[in-house]
Parts: structure tokens; sequence; C-alpha cells
């Protein structure tokens, strides 16, 4: 048993706990004063015992004031909270449960305590600690000011301990106090690798002042080694103060006050200046170690540097390396398969430009071949330009191959025609067969300027080719061909179809084409029918006509299927196209529309063929878009979406008497406009769906005697009401999270048959005429926590007695005060989403089929059992929820079956495990 006591108790026998948790800092503020402490005394929990729970509630909440109220009268609690906290070893450096604020205050007051020497260290290495933690909370002031009071504090303890030395047993209690506030080498070295990690520059200068190693911090030979045993060994060194860091090991180095480095942590050292782009540290450390080491172990060094430089952008020690150590370390840079930057490219190729034309260096084809290779594939103009003049003052030349395979590479990475030309050029003339390779490759990758520079270097036009353009979709490709002159056309004899009820495969892409069209466009023969459909006199027409491919097809019957055209630069260049070329298109597409997309809109033909439009535009073009849609008689489907670029405004007025008269339109949805009205001028005699969503208003006044479904969504207020308002055919009316009002002449709308009001939201409803509804037959309403209900109600209430279907849903768990269900006795099906219903159903007599979605069986107590027998006419009994499949779930289903009527059928979906 668990006892409670009163929280009037608890608050007078610890009202500083009691004001911590309630958050109440003004109180916990008061009572830690030294005052309120002292009449704490007599209390079970004393201030002292509690200081360090306090303090740590405080410090993560960010309660300043509570927090520096602990800690100054009980010093000792701050200990129990920094040892709480700091990274795992697998992680960087990082505080928990600190909030910064309370971090700021605390560790700038430990600091001064410290100065003032009225802070007491729990422990030998106490100072360490302390400092570490300032670390990672971000406080690099306050560390700093910790540093130098222990620097102020061995200062001091030097002539002292010179004087006292004798005396050392006598005064070994002051001593040990002594070492507690002095650093050793090891702790400065740690405190370093975790400042350095944190990118504190300025204690990170400070240690180093001090004499901090920072050779084992770079060197990181327990973490290479797999025997990282501190935190600190798994940390990276921030980019900020590797500067100060590498400046201060080369410094080291050439005083000679670093111990012997082997070739081994030379080569790590390097590498690690490179990674963290310090490559004039990594230069100076070579040019040291050249008279502290053997020049093999210098050059295996150094060749490494080079590799590591390569991939991290770092060309000046690249060069630096070629310069003292050989040329002939690079041409493993330009290897099949190795990964080397940009930028040591772009040097290393004029470097070695630069030695060709000096006479410095001899160049073959093959070394040619590669240095332009990896030139061609960084798109470097300048670079291949620069090697190939110096290659042909020694009178070499790239061989076919390798220009063949250069070209590739060129054309693979999308290299300019300009590169493309000038590698030409320089080469040995290509045979037929890598001309061909070439243009297929060009053709592929829809490169239609580099297609231009290989016909021009002799490369054939043949059926082969144009078919690889044509299957990639290479229009560039397929227009420079066709300047060129006519398609060539392969007049070999087609090949069986490996179906053979469909004849035979042309190996001509042309009239493979033409074979197409008249099989799909002309219907001259049908898959899987042996005889053509149409008659003779027709297959002959159609093949007359793809045979001249004079004639062209007509747009009414063989328009574009779809368009889609956004703001995305490919798009763009697709707007242009319809814009030119005026094609026939059946459904457009327009996402974050601009101006010329309106221009692409005007320029279909004919306008006839367009039924679907789709429209998403800020709101003055797409008012613009709206005023223009009348043009197009034959539009069926149109969705107009309004933004604009401010998002917390909504936009204009769509008045949909601009659209004219549009005797084929179908379904209309507007979305994101600040009103919409529909006046008694409108002329859509053939709209049967309207769809709005996101509206401020909407406002429908006119005659729309085709509209059969009305839906709103997210609209503060909906008004269907005018003298010219006529609806004779709505039968479902659809109203979504409606916010303020909704105002409908109930008479206009004689056929209704379904009513949804839904959303949680308690718009003003008028229910006027409503009753007088005689085909309304379907009745869905939303009752929500966080609303009242009273629009459903008042739905409800007004509901005709030809309502024989209702809905109940929404969120809302409690039914304390039910919908008014006494009069519903006419309601012959029911669904909701709580059992909680059940017992105000007493009044639906004609009630056949009841349906509770968010339920199973097991959910019924005895008063609910005992309400669904009283049901006399109850057939089904339907639950939504799914029950296992257990032993027990079937004897609740047979305990509930015995006590309905009999005859009713109970369905309750389970699942088997």
């Amino acid at each position: 048993m668990v006892r409670t006591r009163g929280t009037s108790s608890f608050q007078q026998q610890f009202p500083l706990i009691h004001a911590l948790i309630s958050g109440d800092s003004a109180q916990v503020a008061a009572l830690c004063t030294p005052q309120e402490a002292a009449k704490q005394q007599s209390s079970d929990v004393r201030l002292s015992e509690d200081a360090s729970a306090l303090l740590d509630q405080a410090a993560a909440k960010g309660q300043v004031q509570v927090a520096m109220h602990v800690v100054k009268p009980s010093p000792r609690s701050v200990w129990g909270l920094l040892s709480g906290l700091g990274p795992t070893p697998w992680s960087s450096y990082a505080v928990e449960r600190l909030h910064p604020s309370v971090a700021t205050e605390l560790f700038a007051y430990l600091a001064q305590q410290l100065l003032l020497g009225k802070l007491e260290l729990q422990h030998l290495g106490g100072l360490e600690f302390l400092i570490e933690a300032a670390l990672q909370a971000a406080q690099p002031a306050s560390a700093l000011l910790m540093l130098q009071a222990a620097q102020n504090k061995q200062e001091a303890s030097q002539p002292e301990q010179q004087q006292e030395q004798p005396q050392e047993r006598r005064q070994r209690r002051q001593q040990v106090q002594r070492e507690q506030l002095l650093l050793s080498d090891a702790s400065l070295t740690k405190l370093l690798a975790v400042a350095a990690s944190m990118g504190h520059a300025g204690v990170v200068q400070y240690l180093l002042q001090q004499g901090a190693a920072v050779l084992p911090l770079l060197l990181d030979t327990r973490r290479s080694h797999g025997m990282a045993l501190e935190p600190w060994a798994y940390t990276r060194i921030d980019r900020s103060v590797a500067s100060l860091l590498f400046s201060h090991l080369v410094q080291q180095y050439a005083d000679g006050s670093l111990p012997v480095l082997s070739s081994r942590e030379l080569e790590k050292l390097l590498r690690e200046a490179v990674r963290y782009s310090q490559s004039d540290a990594c230069i100076s450390l070579l040019r040291t170690a050249v008279a502290r080491l053997e020049q093999a172990e210098v050059a295996a060094a150094a060749s490494a540097a080079l590799r590591e430089a390569a991939l991290h952008q770092q060309p000046s020690v690249v060069i630096y390396v070629a310069r003292h150590y050989g040329t002939s370390l690079l041409w493993p840079l330009f290897d099949v398969g190795t990964s080397t930057s940009n930028a040591v490219v772009h040097e290393v190729v004029l470097h070695v430009a630069g030695q060709v034309s000096s006479g410095a260096m001899q160049l073959d084809s093959r070394r040619l071949g590669l240095l332009v290779s990896k030139g061609a594939k960084n798109h470097d103009q300048e670079a291949c330009a620069a090697i190939l003049a110096a290659a042909a003052q020694q009178q070499v030349q790239l061989t076919a191959q390798d220009s063949c395979m250069t070209l590739q590479a060129c054309i693979r990475a999308g290299c300019p025609a300009e590169l493309v030309s000038l590698l030409l050029r320089v080469g040995d003339a290509l045979d037929s067969s890598q001309l061909r390779s070439l243009t297929s490759r060009a053709a592929s990758y829809n490169l239609g300027m580099v297609l231009e520079q290989l016909l021009q270097a002799g490369a054939a036009i043949d059926p082969g080719l144009v078919s690889i353009a044509i299957e990639s979709l290479s229009s560039s490709c397929l227009a420079v061909l066709l300047r060129w002159g006519p398609l060539p056309v392969d007049t070999r004899k087609p090949v069986p179809h490996m179906y053979t009820w469909l004849g035979f495969d042309y190996r001509c892409p042309i009239l493979q084409v033409m074979q197409e069209l008249v099989q799909l466009i002309f219907s001259a023969r049908l898959p899987g029918h042996g005889a053509p459909v149409l008659s003779l006199a027709d297959r002959v027409r159609a093949q007359a006509v793809c045979t001249s491919w004079k004639a062209s097809l007509d747009p009414r019957q063989w328009p574009i299927e779809s368009v889609a055209i956004s703001d995305e630069e490919q798009h763009v260049c697709l707007a242009r196209w319809v814009a030119a070329v005026r094609p026939a298109v059946r459904a457009f597409v327009f996402e974050e529309a601009f101006q010329k997309a309106l221009f692409s809109l005007l320029s279909v033909a004919p306008r006839a063929v367009l039924e679907e439009l789709t429209i998403v535009a800020e709101d003055a073009l797409a008012k613009s878009f709206a005023s223009v849609v009348w043009l197009f008689p034959g539009l069926q489907n149109l969705n107009l979406e309004a933004y604009r670029l401010d998002s917390r405004k909504a936009a204009g007025l769509l008045d949909c008497t601009v659209f004219g008269h549009m005797p084929s339109l179908r379904s209309l949805t507007a979305s994101g406009w600040q009103r919409v009205v529909m006046s008694d001028d409108v002329r859509l005699p053939a709209l049967s769906q309207l769809e709005a969503r996101g509206l401020a208003e909407l406002e429908v006044a006119g005659s729309l005697p085709s509209l059969q479904a009305l839906t709103v969504e997210h609209v503060r207020k909906v008004q269907l009401d005018g003298e010219g308002l006529q609806l004779p055919r709505l039968t479902k009316l659809d109203l979504e999270s409606v916010w303020n009002e909704v105002v409908v002449s109930w008479a206009a709308l004689p056929q209704l048959g379904e009513l949804y009001l839904q959303g949680g939201y308690d718009p003003q409803v008028d229910t006027t005429g409503l009753s007088a509804l005689k085909h309304l037959t379907f009745l869905s309403l939303g009752y929500d926590m966080n609303a009242s209900g009273e629009a459903a109600d008042s739905v409800l209430q007004a509901a005709p007695r030809s309502v024989c279907d209702l809905c109940i849903s929404g969120s809302r768990d409690d039914w304390a005060l039910p919908p008014q269900l006494w009069q519903l006795t006419h309601v012959t099906s029911l669904a909701s989403g709580s059992v909680d219903l059940i017992p105000h159903l007493g009044a639906m007599e004609q009630l056949r089929k009841l349906t509770i979605s968010n339920a199973s069986v097991v959910d019924l107590t005895t008063e609910y059992l005992e309400c669904l027998a009283g049901l006399t006419n109850l057939q089904k009994l339907k639950f939504g929820k799914v029950m296992p499949a257990t032993l027990a779930s079937r004897c609740c289903l047979q305990v509930i079956a015995s006590h309905l009527n009999e005859g009713c059928d109970v369905e309750q979906p389970v699942i088997y495990w």
C-alpha cells in the first residue's frame, strides 16, 4: 500500500522541496537565505543534506538564482553536480543536465572563489576536474581564470617550499592543500586536448605557453593503437585551433625541444597537418626533418604526405614534395581509380607543363594521355591546353587510342565542346570505329555540340546513331543530325518479331517509327489479331500518309496527353517549346506558375482540345489565368490554387463570373483564395462537382443546375443563399472545419440526401428550413473534445424524419451531455466511435444496425449490455477495433450474443497471432 500525505502538510514540513517541485523560483530563493535556513533546523530535511538534490534540479531547469543561493551557503554541493556531468567515452565533449545560464554564473563564481583562495577542493586533481568541467560547459573565460590562479599559486609556493623543506612532516597537511592547486604536466596535456576539441583558442594558447605537450595530442598514439583509456583520447581537434597547435609544434621541432621523431611519427604528423589544412606547417616539418632523419625516411614520409594532400586539396604540399623528392611521385596520382582533388590536378598538370617546357622533363604519349584525361574529367581546359602546348614543343601528341579514351572520359563527364575540339585537333586521327563509339556516347548523353564536333571530324551518320538518339530522347542530338541532311533509312529486310503475331521489326529506326504509327495511331493491326482492323482502303491511306511523311496528324484526335510545367529550369525550356510549336494538349498542369507559363497556355492549338487545367500560382498571376479560361470551351476539370509570398495573408478575390460561359466544365476546385464568389451571373451549366479549400469566405448565390456535390474544407464562412440560388440536383453537402458561420438557404437544395458537418469547430449554423428536406437520409456530425457541439446539436435537432442513417464521430470522450438523440426514433442505422453513447440510445426503437468503430466487445460493460438488450429491433452489432482470437475473446462473444435479441448478428474483427 502506498500512502500519500496532503499537499498542505507536505508544504508545511518541506517548504523548500515543495517550492522547487512547483517551480516557484522566488519562494525557493527566499527559503534559501541564511535567515530562512536557520528556521529549517528543526525540520526532518536540513538544507545542508538536500543541497545537492536541489542544486541538480535548479541547474537542469536554468534557475540561476536558486542554484547560486544553494551553492554559496553549501559550496560542497557543487562537487556532486559536477561529478555527474560530462560525456561518455565514445562521444564528443558535451555537458548534460546543466543549463547554459547556470553554467555561466556558476563557473564565474567558482573561478572568483579560487582566485581569492576560498574554494575548498575535495581531492587531489580537483582543480583539473574543475577546469575540465568549465571547458566542457563552454566557459573558457572561467577556465582561464582558474588556470591563472593555479599559476599564481605555483609561483608563490616555490620559495615557500624551499624554506619549509626540512619541516615536511610537520606541514604535510599544508603541502597537500598546495598540491591540490597545482597542475601536473599530464593535467596540462589533458586540458589541452579538451580545449582543442572544444575550439577554445584562448585556453589553448595559454596552455601552450604553460608547457602543455602538443605532440601526444597530434600523434594520438593510444587511439591509433586501440588503447584509448581516457575520454579525451577519442576527441578530434577543432579546426579553429589547428593553426595554433601546428605552429607551436613546428616551432618546438625547429628548436629541438621535441623528442626524436621516428619516420612513422613524422608521417603521422604530416598527414594530420594536411587533414587540418595546415600546408605551411607540413612543409616546415619536412624542411626541419631533413637534418634530423635519414634521407630515405624523410622521402617515405613526404610521399605519404603527398598522397594525403592529393585527397584534401593541398596543392602546395604536392608541388613541394614533387620538386624536392622527384616528379615520379606524381604519376600514381593519375592512375585509374585514384581520387585526386580538382585543385591538385590543376596545379600538378600546370607544374608538369612548366617542367616539360623548360626541358627538365621528357614526356611520352602515355603520360600525356594520363594528364589530359584527368584534366578533361575535371573540365580543366586551361590545364589541358597548357600540357598539350608543352607536349607539342617535344613533338609528342596523343595516340589515337589515348585520344579516344580521353574523349570518352570527357563525354561521360559532360565536358564543354571547346575541350573536345581541342583534343580532336592535337591527337592522331581517329578511325571510323572509334568515331562511331564516341558519337554513340554523345547521342546517349544528349551532347549536341559535342556530336557536332565529332561529325566535323569525320564521323558518319548511320541508322544505329539515329536509333540511339531516338531511344535516349536526345533532342539536341536529333536537331544536329537533321541539320546534316535527311536521316538515313536502312532498307534491309526486317527481321521477324519475337512474337510472330506482331509481324516484323525494322532495323531502321525511321521505318520502325512508321510501323508503330501504322499499328498504334492508325490501328492498322492490333496486338493479338491476325488480320488488320481497318479496311483495305483505310490501310492504303494510312500507309500513304506515313510513307510520304508530309501530312500531320489531326491534333483533335491525337493530342499530347499531359504537360506539366513548373519554375524549374528544364520546365522553363518546355514552356518556350510549347509557345513555339503550339501543340494540342489534353491536360495542362502549372505548378509554381510564372508569367511565360501563361503564354504557353494561350499557345496550345486548337484550344478546344484542352480538357484539364491545374494552376498553382501567386494570386495576381492566378487571377490572370482565371481570366483566360473561357478561351477553352472544351475544359472539363479546373483547379485554381492561389497563394501569396507572405503566407500570413490569404490571396484575393476569385469572381467566377470571369469564366464566362463554359458549357463543358464539370469539376471546379478553388484553394487558397481570400474569397470565392459565384453570383447569379455565373454560367456553368455542366458543373457537377465544386470543392473549396483554405478560403476565408465562400459565397454561392447563382444557379448551378447540374451541381451534385459541394465540398468545403477549412473555410471561415460559408454562404449559400440569395434570391438567385438554385441547386436543384445537389445531393451531397460536405462541410468540414468551417470556423465561423454557415448560412444555407435549405429550400434551394430540395434533393439534398447527404449532409456532413465535421471538423472540431462550433460555427453558427442557420437550420431554418432544414426540417423540410424530404430526401435527406444521411447525416454525419462531428463532436470533438475542444468544441461545445452546439452546431451539431442544432442540426440534429432540426433534422427531418427522413434521416435514417446517422453517423456521430469525433474525438470527444466525455458524453455526460450526450447529443439530443431522444427524438430520432426513425433512425435505423447508427455509427459511432465510442461505446459511451449506448446508454442514450433508448429512444431509437427502429435501430437495426449499430457500428462502434473504436471499440471491441471487451469494452462493453454490464450496463451497456442491458441497454443493448432493450433495442428490440437491433439486427447487427459491428465493432471496428481488432481483438485477438483467443478462447477468452470467443467466450466474451458468446456472452454478449446471449444478452442480445435473438437474430442479432455480432461482427467483431479478430487477429490470429
